[in-house]
């Protein structure tokens, strides 16, 4: 495929993306929907709330894309590369490193670009990544590089193996590059949150509770971090923007350490990540590693409790969701991305008032009560 092929193929992919997309359609879809609002609310509560549907949409585009860039190994070349000084190229070069990056824009780019320039890394990912990609992965590396001296230019680490970590050490130790998508979602939800070696950061408006496992692998190793970041600027100009490496200090306590690190890499990539939120896949099981704690849902006070009869009334998009899985129905609480089954009867109530408001008269008292007092249904 050519850059003339490419472009074309790129262009269709995404009409066809526009006028044949189903994602209203389904049930499931709508309840993840409801996730990546809630996120969006908490975590950048500047985007409008009618903004959601179209960067959700557009998550979903964006896979495609970096899955169907994966096929064009001419991609490098016609990249825009931020930052690539001679400190980051010796680093690439020459011992070992681990090199962090993000599911943002074109994120199967840098695999791309690590085979060109004959960088031999070892991806540490999930089991069912291996499985699915594994294959495809390392006949694009051997497709690519240059260097048919290399031996075993990518490996693949399974990162739910136990013995993943020693692994990983000798790997280090080799002289090979140590690839990590630290947003991934594999390890991540309640096994990182209950997990020893976590901890809570701060990111874009809210908190976050991440690994320490790539702060702790650099400070016991005493070798640098790269982060390297794929974004779009345009659908015609892909950028991999290279940020200053990242140095432990191993006079500094190893979880102190560890922590600063992984805050770093973070704050790297907020900026992008706000500028473009449809390109960060993440936002799909970001609700895992939400800090929710000390959230509190307000309550309408009891002398407020009667508006009259003519008084409209919406649902509150802002805080909450629904949605129904075949026959059951569902509240979204968007502060804390729990759900609560409720009848047929409340799930098309709500959604008639999320449609147009709703006098006051026209909802049974039963069902007024509850929904006004927890700020369900709110004056318009």
């Amino acid at each position: 495929m050519n850059l003339k092929e490419y472009i074309f193929k790129r262009n269709e992919l995404v009409e066809n993306f526009a006028k044949k997309s189903k994602i209203w359609q389904s049930d499931i879809m709508i309840a993840k929907f409801n996730i990546v609002s809630a996120c969006l609310s908490n975590y950048l509560p500047k985007v409008a709330l009618q903004a959601h549907r179209k960067i959700f949409k557009d998550i979903f585009l964006h896979q495609q894309l970096s899955l169907f860039d994966q096929h064009f190994n001419e991609l490098p070349d016609y990249v825009v590369y931020e930052n690539l000084n001679a400190e980051i190229w010796e680093i690439l070069k020459k011992g070992p490193s681990i090199i962090c990056t993000f599911h943002t824009g074109s994120y199967r780019l840098l695999n791309l670009f690590l085979a060109k320039h004959n960088i031999a890394y070892s991806l540490v990912t999930s089991n069912s990544v291996m499985t699915q990609h594994g294959i495809s992965f390392k006949k694009m590396y051997n497709e690519v590089s240059s260097d048919i001296l290399i031996e075993e230019g990518l490996k693949i680490i399974d990162c739910e193996n136990a013995n993943s970590g020693l692994e990983i050490i000798k790997d280090i130790k080799k002289g090979r590059k140590i690839l990590i998508y630290i947003d991934g979602n594999s390890g991540s939800g309640r096994e990182t949150i209950n997990n020893s070696n976590k901890c809570e950061i701060n990111f874009l408006n809210q908190k976050i509770f991440a690994r320490l496992g790539i702060g702790y692998l650099a400070h016991r190793m005493q070798i640098p971090i790269l982060t390297i970041v794929s974004y779009r600027n345009s659908i015609n100009e892909i950028r991999l923007k290279f940020f200053d490496p990242i140095f432990s200090d191993e006079k500094q306590e190893k979880t102190l350490s560890a922590k600063k690190v992984t805050q770093d890499i973070y704050d790297f990539v907020a900026p992008i990540i706000q500028q473009y939120p449809e390109q960060w896949e993440a936002w799909l099981y970001l609700h895992k590693v939400a800090d929710t704690r000390g959230t509190n849902l307000n309550l309408v006070p009891d002398h407020l409790m009667s508006p009259i009869e003519n008084k409209k009334l919406h649902f509150n998009a802002s805080c909450f969701g629904i949605f129904k899985i075949a026959t059951s129905y569902f509240l979204f609480t968007k502060a804390t991305y729990k759900s609560y089954q409720i009848e047929e009867s409340v799930y098309n109530l709500l959604k008639r008032c999320s449609e147009q408001p709703v006098l006051r008269k026209e909802i049974l008292l039963v069902e007024f009560a509850e929904l006004y007092k927890r700020n369900v249904i709110v004056p318009l």
